[in-house]
């Protein structure tokens, strides 16, 4: 994958997890789901004079590519991703942890098993996004479940990027 600005990645990070999260409750196909965003994309450049923000959604391909990337491999390795979170957060039903911050666990640990990004910036990032979109206390949860499966998700990684869990 091309190198990005980490400003980048952040929008497109913020972005694949609003595509999760609508998928998750509109019940919606994913392909559905992803297409309404793009096509959003597409008349925000079609139209810049439109008051949405330009620079709030994946507008450039590279951006676009890490945002799909981020989205099909969340969603198509959630349920070994699931088990992972669940071994590692104690005292905690998967049903329990809030749906935003599971799908921010999800997108971390695709992140880090499928990309070149250093792990502690993919922790850092679902950090930052977590405090900013989820509940006050999320971004030390987040960060205590990522930090203990990090060497997991290393070994992991080195031993194969793209395949499933």
């Amino acid at each position: 994958m091309p190198q990005q600005n980490p400003n980048t990645r952040r929008l497109a990070r913020e972005h694949a997890i609003a595509v999760i999260y609508a998928h998750h409750m509109s019940h919606r196909p994913l392909g559905e789901v992803m297409e309404a965003v793009l096509s959003l994309i597409k008349r925000l450049e079609e139209h810049p004079e439109e008051d949405t923000p330009l620079e709030s959604v994946p507008r450039d391909p590279e951006r676009q590519a890490f945002f799909k990337e981020l989205v099909l491999k969340t969603v198509r390795d959630s349920d070994s991703i699931d088990e992972l979170i669940a071994t590692k957060a104690h005292k905690w039903d998967l049903e329990r942890i809030a749906l935003l911050d599971r799908i921010i666990l999800r997108l971390a640990i695709a992140e880090m098993l499928h990309t070149d990004i250093p792990t502690k910036v993919s922790i850092n990032e679902a950090i930052e996004i977590a405090k900013k979109f989820s509940t006050e206390n999320s971004g030390k949860f987040v960060n205590g479940i990522l930090d203990s499966i990090k060497a997991d998700v290393e070994l992991r990684r080195a031993d194969n990027r793209d395949a499933p869990l």
